[in-house]
C-alpha cells in the first residue's frame, strides 16, 4: 500500500453495511491509525458532508474508503463525484474497497479517480494489517 494518511484529520468511509462500518470500527481501535472514524451510508450523505464543509479543512478526510458496491451511488459514482468538487479534487487519497479482483473494476476505479484499489480484507488481522499500513513509518 503505498497511500499514507497525510494528516490527522478523520478518515471518511462510505459503506451501506452497517456491520462492515462497526467491524471497520473496531479493526481500527486495534491498529496503529490514531484517526478518527465517520461512517457515511451512502455516497449522497458524504457529497452533502463534503459540500457543506468544503472551506473547514478540519472537516476534510485525511482518507476516503468507500465501497464500491452500493445501492443508488455505487463507489465509481461517488468518487467520480467527489473528484468534480474544486475543495476535493486533490482529496490526497481514495481507496476503492471491493471483495472484486476483476481487472475492469481495477482499471474503472482508476478512471473514476481512486488513487488505490484495494480488496476488502477477508479477517479482523488482515483488516487490521490494511490499516496499519495506512500509517507512514516513523
Amino acid at each position: 500500500m503505498t497511500a499514507k494518511l497525510p494528516n490527522e484529520n478523520d478518515i471518511f468511509f462510505v459503506d451501506d453495511d452497517e456491520m462492515e462500518v462497526m467491524l471497520v470500527e473496531r479493526y481500527l481501535t486495534h491498529s496503529r491509525v490514531k484517526n478518527n472514524l465517520l461512517a457515511f451510508g451512502s455516497g449522497e450523505e458524504l457529497i452533502e458532508h463534503l459540500v457543506a464543509n468544503a472551506d473547514d479543512p478540519s472537516k476534510q478526510p485525511a482518507l476516503l474508503l468507500l465501497d464500491m458496491r452500493m445501492p443508488s451511488l455505487d463507489g465509481f459514482e461517488v468518487a467520480k463525484a467527489v473528484r468534480g468538487l474544486p475543495s476535493y479534487s486533490k482529496t490526497p487519497l481514495i481507496v476503492m474497497f471491493s471483495n472484486s479482483d476483476n481487472p475492469s473494476d481495477i482499471a474503472r476505479s482508476k478512471e473514476f479517480g481512486a488513487d488505490e484499489y484495494v480488496i476488502k480484507p477477508s479477517d479482523g488481522p488482515a483488516y487490521i494489517e490494511f490499516l496499519n499500513s495506512l500509517v507512514a513509518e516513523v
